[in-house]
């Protein structure tokens, strides 16, 4: 028995953090000044028993002919507790997860697959469009998003250049999965108003999430792993008719002024290297094209670490000249 002060110092720490989350056909403007954090994740679904007997549905191929499957409960999902090396080269880790194991020496479940979470900025909009609301208003909040999203927005950086000069636009197709359409602006907004730019920063540095991971699954201690993996392999063997020694144990396997100002208000610091970066975009024909890696290096000041349509416009370039936001944007 432990006797405890009440006290702000000794709270539970929590992972509650707002989410970007959108209703069915609702539209978002983002913008990205940070790169996201990536783990490997499982996934365990156990077929679905009922008065013994396993349940089945039926679904529909790209053809539209239909099938006849088993129905799948939703066990867990968590991160995956391989070695980090060996999950970065190979994918998978059976010799020190209980998951991977079982992905290995069954098709009873799947390798861990990469998950991702990042703090983004978004803006406040007029209701329906990603026309940004006056006053201006921004909040952070976190995305966790799947490698088909990685990719698409890896390609948006290769063709469009730094991220942080691009909002993306996106429009909500599915609720319950949160799958979004997503296209590229050819402005970010943030960045066409020296006092708006500070806002943002400002906003992204003191509105964070404690462990950005804990949105890309769970984290459990080997013998819940374990029990996961027991339930997944039970259920299977109760499905198929087996008892649970029939069914085994898997094996393992053997521009202007204000650009510039607002390029130093995002370098404030010696950052750190990110834990997953967006691959770097080719230099333009017409001129360098700052790397964003470096551009958003010490963002923070500390050492933590999906269809293409049109892009909007670009606005035509203003004079600025005179206009220094340099001493402006210094030591935020």
């Amino acid at each position: 028995m432990v006797s405890i002060e009440f006290g702000t110092q000794n709270k539970a720490k929590s992972n509650a953090f707002p989410k970007l989350k959108l209703e069915k056909d609702e539209v978002a403007r983002i913008v990205l000044l940070e790169n996201p954090v990536m783990e490997f994740v499982h996934t365990l679904k156990a077929p679905q028993i009922s008065n013994g007997k396993a349940q089945f549905e039926e679904k529909a191929r790209k053809d539209g002919t239909k099938y006849s499957t088993n129905t799948l409960d939703f066990v867990s999902r968590f991160v995956c507790i391989g070695d980090e090396a060996i999950l970065m080269d190979k994918a998978s880790d059976p010799r020190n997860c209980p998951a991977c194991a079982l992905a290995a020496g069954t098709d009873y479940t799947a390798a861990p697959q990469r998950r991702f979470a990042m703090h983004v900025i978004k803006y406040g909009t007029e209701n329906g469009t990603s026309k940004v609301r006056v006053p201006y208003s921004v909040d952070s909040v976190v995305w966790a998003f799947t490698d088909k999203v990685f990719n698409k927005i890896s390609d948006f950086r290769e063709e469009h250049g730094a991220l942080d000069k691009h909002d993306l636009i996106l429009k909500c197709e599915n609720k319950d999965f949160q799958n979004y359409d997503i296209s590229i602006s050819g402005k970010a907004v943030w960045r066409e108003n020296a006092d708006d730019a500070k806002r943002t920063v400002e906003t992204l540095k003191n509105n964070r999430a404690t462990d950005l991971s804990f949105f890309c699954g769970s984290k459990k201690e080997r013998q819940w792993i374990e029990e996961d993996v027991k339930k997944v392999r039970d259920a299977w063997a109760q499905a198929k008719g087996q008892t649970a020694d029939d069914a085994g144990t898997p094996t393992a396997e053997v521009g202007g002024n204000l650009d510039a100002g607002l390029d130093d208000l995002l370098n404030l610091g010696a950052g750190a290297a990110a834990q997953s970066s967006f691959p770097a975009e080719d230099s333009s024909p017409s001129g360098s094209v700052s790397d964003d890696d470096d551009l958003l290096a010490g963002l923070l000041g500390n050492d933590s670490p999906a269809e293409e349509t049109q892009a909007e416009e670009a606005p035509a370039a203003s004079d600025d000249s005179g206009d220094n936001f340099d001493d402006l944007l210094k030591g935020l």
